[in-house]
C-alpha cells in the first residue's frame, strides 16, 4: 500500500482489485475503531473474507516506495555494532512525534513508528510488522508482513509451535530455510532473514512473489483452446517453453551447488506479472548422495500440509518423498541416497510434456497406481489434450530421452536438456533426434522459404524462365557485393581519417607539452630565486592570505587563480633549498596560461583578454591542469586552487615513475572527472648533464576531439562508433536511434583479440544475432582504437548512384558516410606556417618562458610553435657606464638587492618545523 494512503485510497484500491464497494464496511469499522488506520481497515476486510488474499496482497504492494516512517536523528553515541544500529533505527522511528495539525501522511508515519515494538536490551526487537495472513496449513502459515526499517513488504513463513516440537519436521523446516537462503539465483526466491513467527514458531522472511502458478497458466491455456480462441502472449508454446527454460536454469544452478529439489511440479513454479519466474517450495530439497541422508530422517509418512496422503499431486514425506505424479523411477522407489540431478531432470521432462500437451504425463487414479507407474517409468504418450495444441517431433524426442528408465541413458545434466530445447526454438536439429536427409532439407526450406519457392519456380519455368531468374538473382547479388565493397571502402576511409584527426589532436597536446618542458628545463637550470611567496592550498580561498588573481570559476566549481600556482612540498624535502626552484616555477606562470588558451586551437588566438579569462574560468579549455613535480619534492599545479595537500608528494604518482625513465611523452590510463573522459600525458625534465630534474604533466579533456571522431555524419548503415582501449574497455561511444550500446567491455571477441594483437582493418562478425561489419583503426599516440560498426544488410542494400565504383571514395556518391568524411576533413587544422625568423634570446630563462607564452597565445594549435631552445641562454650584458655629472667618474655601484623572501614563511602547515 502506498505511503500516506487514506481511507478513500483504500476504497479505490479495493474497487480496482476486488471490484467490491466497501462503504458499509468502512462505516462499521469506524464505529468499532474510531482511531483505526487505513491499514487496519484493509486487514479487517481480508480477515472477514470481503476481499481475497490476492487482492489484499496486490493493494499492499501497489503504489510508490514508502520512506516516511523511519527517521534517523543525530546522536552523540556512535553505533558500535549491528545490534545498536538496529536499535537506533527502531528508536528513531518511535521517537518521531507528530503534532495534531500534521498531514495525514505524517500521522500515518507516526502511527507506524508507534507500532514498532520496543527493542530488547541488546538492541534487537521485532523487525517485521504482520499485515495479514496469506495462507495456513497443518504445519505452518504464511503472513504478509512489512519490514519496519527497510519498509518493504515480505512473505513471513513460519512453522506452527506444535509442529516445531517434532524434531523431524522442525529439522526439515530449518533445512528448507538454510538451503533456499544459499541458492542465490534470479529464479529462486531470496531469503531475507530469520524471525519469530506471529504464532511463536520459527519463521523466515522471503521475497513476496505475486502472479500465477504455472499450473494455472496451463489450465487457462487449455481453456482458451477449448473455447477456440487463439493463443497470445504467455499462452503461446514458445512463451511456455521460455518459461520452462528459466526453471531449467534455476535447477541447473541448484545442481551445481549439490542440491536436488525433489518436488518439481507446475504448482511450485510461480510466474510474476513481469514474466519473472520463481521455483518455489524447497521444503524437501536435499544434498545429493549420503550427504543429505540426515535431512530424510525422523519424518513419518504423511502429507506435507497435513492433508489426505492419498492424493497424487500433493507432496509426500517418508521413505518415498515428493509428489508421486512427478517422481522419477528411482525417487518413487525410495532410493533417496542414490538421487542426483538426473532425478530432477526426469521430473522436468514430465513437466515439459505437460507444458506442451496441457495434460499430465503420468496417469493413475489412486496413489498406489500412480506410484507403480512412476516406479516403472510408465507415462502417457505425448498427445495434445486440446485441439490446436501440438507436440512437435523434436520435443517428443527430447521428452523421450529425458525420461529413459536408466539414468545413464538420459541427458547428463539439466543444462543439456535446456540446450536441446533452445536448439528447437532456434529451428536447429536437436541432439535427441538428429535430422535425416529429408528432414534436414525440410528444415532448410523452412528457414529459406523465398529461396525454396524461387527454386520451384525455376524448375517449373525451365529454359528461358530459369535463365531469367538466375540472371536476376546474380545481378542482385552482384549489386549487393558492389555496394558492400563501396561502403566498406568509404567506411574504412572515414574511420582512418577520423582516427588520424583525433591522433593529430593528441599529438598537438604532446607538442605543447614538449615546448613547455623545454622552457621549464632552462628555467630550472638557471635557478632564478622566487620573487613572491609560494601559495599552499589554503591560500586559494577568499581571505587576507588569498593568492593573487583569485576568482570564482564555474567550470572548476571553486575559486582558482591563473596568476599563481598552488605549491606543495613533500615531507622529506628541506625548505631552505628550494627557493630557486620556486622562482623557476613562478617564471612559467604566463606560459602555462598561454598554452591552456592555445589548446583551444586557432579560435583561441582571436580572443580578447576578457574572453580568454572567461574561457578558462567558465567554459573550460582542453588542457585542464598543468602539473610540475620536481625530483626534490616540490610540486606545483596551474591553475592554482584548493585541494592539494601541503605535503603532497607527486613523485609517488605512477605516471611520474613511468615518465622519469623515458625520453619521450608517455600517456596515462584514461579516467573520469565529473563524468568527463580525462587523459594525462607527461614527459621528463632533464638538465644539461642528463640528470632528471622532474616531470611535467598535462591533464587533458579530449571530449571535443572524441565527439568529432565519433561523428560519422549520419550514415544510415552505421550503428555505433566508439573509442576503445586496446584491452577492449569502451571509453566513449555514439549509437544511432534503435541501436544497442556496447557494454563496458567490448562484446565482440574477434575484434577484441585483433586489437590485443595490435592489428588494424575490418572483419565481419555477429552482434546481437545480426551480421555486422566492424572497422578498427589504432591511434599512434595512445593505446586506443576507433571502432565503427555497420549493419551488413543495410550496407548491401544502400542505394548507389551511377558512376560510383568500389575502392574509390572520391568518386563515390555523396552519401551520409561520404558527407561524414568531408565534414571530418574540413575540421582538420590548416598546415603549419613556416617558422618565424629566430629572435635574439631574452636576458633570462624566465623572460624567455614569458615570451614563449605570449607567442603561444596568438599562434594556432596546428602551428609548430617557436623554434625549440637547444642550449643555455647567455647571461645578460652588463649595463653601460654613465659618468656622473661634474666629476667625469663613473657612478658608484648600486646597493645590492635585498635577499628574496622565504617562499614558505606564510605556510601554517610548516609552523612546527621552525626552531627558536
Amino acid at each position: 500500500m502506498s505511503a500516506g494512503m487514506d481511507f478513500a485510497g483504500v476504497k479505490a484500491q479495493v474497487a480496482q482489485h476486488a471490484r467490491v464497494d466497501v462503504t458499509p464496511h468502512l462505516e462499521r469499522f469506524r464505529a468499532e475503531q474510531p482511531t483505526g488506520t487505513p491499514e487496519a481497515f484493509l486487514s479487517s476486510l481480508h480477515e472477514r473474507g470481503v476481499i481475497p488474499t490476492s487482492a489484499f496482497t496486490a493493494i499492499h504492494t501497489s503504489g510508490h516506495v514508502d520512506t516516511s516512517p523511519t527517521i534517523l536523528h543525530e546522536s552523540r553515541d556512535t553505533f558500535e555494532d549491528a545490534g545498536s544500529t538496529k536499535a537506533t533505527l527502531v528508536a528513531s522511528a518511535k521517537a518521531t512525534k507528530v503534532s495534531p495539525g500534521a498531514t495525514a501522511h505524517a500521522r500515518q508515519a507516526d502511527a507506524a513508528a508507534a507500532a514498532i515494538p520496543e527493542p530488547d536490551d541488546e538492541g534487537g526487537g521485532q523487525k517485521y510488522e504482520v499485515l495479514g495472513e496469506l495462507g495456513k496449513g497443518a504445519m505452518g502459515e504464511v503472513h504478509l508482513a512489512r519490514d519496519l526499517v527497510l519498509r518493504r513488504k515480505v512473505a513471513l513463513k513460519s512453522i506452527l509451535p506444535k509442529m516445531q516440537q517434532n524434531a523431524g519436521l522442525f529439522s526439515r523446516f530449518l533445512g528448507e530455510m538454510q538451503i533456499t537462503a544459499q541458492l542465490d539465483h534470479p529464479y529462486i526466491v531470496p531469503i531475507y532473514g530469520v524471525e519469530d513467527g506471529p504464532s511463536g514458531g520459527l519463521a523466515y522472511a522471503m521475497k513476496l512473489v505475486q502472479g500465477q502458478e504455472l499450473e494455472h497458466l496451463l489450465e487457462k491455456t487449455k481453456a482458451l483452446l477449448d473455447a477456440g480462441k487463439p493463443l497470445e502472449g504467455p499462452y503461446t508454446l514458445q512463451a511456455r517453453l521460455e518459461t520452462f527454460l528459466k526453471v531449467c536454469d534455476a535447477i541447473a544452478y541448484a545442481h551445481d551447488r549439490g542440491v536436488i529439489h525433489r518436488d518439481l511440479k507446475p504448482a511450485n513454479i510461480m510466474i510474476g506479472p513481469f514474466n519473472e519466474v520463481y521455483v518455489m517450495d524447497w521444503g524437501i530439497a536435499r544434498l545429493m548422495g549420503q550427504a543429505g541422508a540426515r535431512q530424510d530422517q525422523g519424518v513419518e509418512l504423511l502429507d506435507a500440509e497435513g492433508n489426505d496422503a492419498r492424493q497424487t499431486t500433493r507432496t509426500r514425506l517418508g521413505s518415498t518423498i515428493g509428489t508421486p505424479i512427478y517422481m522419477s523411477p528411482e525417487q518413487a522407489s525410495g532410493k533417496n541416497d542414490e538421487l542426483d540431478g538426473r532425478s530432477d531432470l526426469y521430473a522436468l521432462a514430465l513437466i515439459l510434456q505437460e507444458v506442451v500437451t496441457l495434460e499430465q504425463a503420468v496417469g493413475g487414479t489412486t496413489l498406489q497406481e500412480v506410484l507403480t507407474n512412476a516406479k516403472d517409468g510408465r507415462r502417457k504418450p505425448p498427445i495434445p489434450a486440446a485441439p490446436g495444441a501440438d507436440c512437435p517431433r523434436e520435443i517428443r524426442a527430447i521428452i523421450e530421452k529425458a525420461t529413459r528408465f536408466k539414468r545413464e541413458e538420459r541427458y547428463a545434466s539439466v543444462k543439456e536438456l535446456a540446450e536441446d530445447i533452445r536448439r528447437y526454438l532456434r529451428n536447429e536439429a536437436v541432439l535427441a533426434q538428429p535430422d535425416s536427409l529429408s528432414q534436414g532439407l525440410g528444415r532448410w526450406v523452412s528457414k529459406h522459404r523465398m529461396a525454396a519457392v524461387s527454386m520451384v519456380l525455376i524448375a517449373l519455368l525451365l529454359g528461358a524462365g530459369a535463365t531469367i531468374g538466375l540472371l536476376v538473382y546474380n545481378r542482385s547479388k552482384m549489386a549487393e557485393q558492389h555496394n558492400r565493397e563501396l561502403r566498406l571502402a568509404e567506411l574504412q576511409a572515414s574511420s582512418g581519417l577520423r582516427a588520424q584527426v583525433l591522433d593529430e589532436t593528441l599529438q598537438g597536446y604532446e607538442k605543447l607539452l614538449t615546448r613547455m618542458a623545454g622552457a621549464a628545463g632552462l628555467s630550472l637550470e638557471e635557478g632564478k630565486p622566487a620573487e613572491t611567496l609560494a601559495h599552499p592550498s589554503d591560500h586559494f580561498k577568499p581571505g587576507p592570505s588569498a593568492a593573487p588573481g583569485l576568482m570564482e570559476s564555474r567550470f572548476y566549481g571553486k575559486h582558482v587563480s591563473f596568476e599563481a600556482p598552488v605549491v606543495a612540498l613533500a615531507a622529506d624535502t628541506p625548505r631552505d633549498v628550494v627557493g630557486k626552484e620556486l622562482g623557476s616555477i613562478q617564471a612559467l606562470r604566463a606560459m602555462a596560461r598561454g598554452l591552456m588558451i592555445e589548446s583551444l586551437g586557432p579560435s583561441g588566438a582571436s580572443l580578447s583578454e576578457e574572453e580568454r579569462l572567461k574561457a578558462l574560468a567558465d567554459t573550460g579549455v582542453p588542457i585542464l591542469r598543468i602539473s610540475l613535480t620536481l625530483e626534490s619534492g616540490v610540486h606545483a599545479e596551474f591553475p592554482g586552487m584548493a585541494g592539494v595537500a601541503p605535503d603532497f608528494d607527486g613523485r609517488k604518482e605512477p605516471l611520474y615513475q613511468r615518465a622519469k625513465n623515458r625520453s619521450d611523452v608517455v600517456w596515462g590510463p584514461p579516467g573520469e572527472d565529473k563524468g568527463q573522459l580525462i587523459v594525462s600525458c607527461a614527459t621528463a625534465l632533464r638538465g644539461a648533464d642528463g640528470a632528471i630534474l622532474g616531470v611535467l604533466r598535462f591533464d587533458v579533456d579530449p571530449g571535443r576531439a572524441v565527439s568529432a571522431a565519433l561523428d560519422t555524419g549520419g550514415a544510415e548503415y552505421v550503428e555505433t562508433s566508439m573509442l576503445v582501449e586496446r584491452t577492449g574497455k569502451v571509453l566513449a561511444q555514439k549509437t544511432t536511434a534503435g541501436a544497442t550500446a556496447e557494454p563496458e567491455l567490448l562484446g565482440m571477441n574477434e575484434v577484441r583479440e585483433a586489437m590485443t594483437r595490435g592489428e588494424s582493418g575490418y572483419l565481419q562478425t555477429a552482434r546481437n544475432g545480426r551480421d555486422v561489419l566492424v572497422t578498427y583503426q589504432p591511434l599512434s599516440s595512445v593505446d586506443w582504437y576507433l571502432v565503427t560498426i555497420a549493419d551488413v544488410v543495410k550496407v548491401e542494400r544502400a542505394p548507389v548512384k551511377e558512376g560510383a565504383r568500389p575502392g574509390s571514395v572520391a568518386g563515390a556518391p555523396p552519401t551520409a558516410t561520404a558527407r561524414a568524411v568531408a565534414t571530418v576533413a574540413a575540421k582538420r587544422p590548416p598546415p603549419a606556417p613556416p617558422p618565424a625568423p629566430t629572435q635574439e634570446p631574452s636576458a633570462s630563462a624566465s623572460e624567455s618562458a614569458s615570451a614563449s607564452a605570449s607567442a603561444s597565445e596568438s599562434a594556432p594549435a596546428a602551428s609548430s610553435g617557436p623554434p625549440k631552445l637547444t642550449g643555455r641562454l647567455p647571461p645578460p650584458p652588463p649595463p653601460p657606464s654613465v659618468p656622473v655629472a661634474g666629476t667625469g667618474a663613473p657612478p658608484p655601484p648600486p646597493p645590492p638587492p635585498p635577499p628574496p623572501p622565504n617562499p614558505f614563511d606564510p605556510w601554517k602547515a610548516y609552523e612546527k618545523d621552525k626552531k627558536p
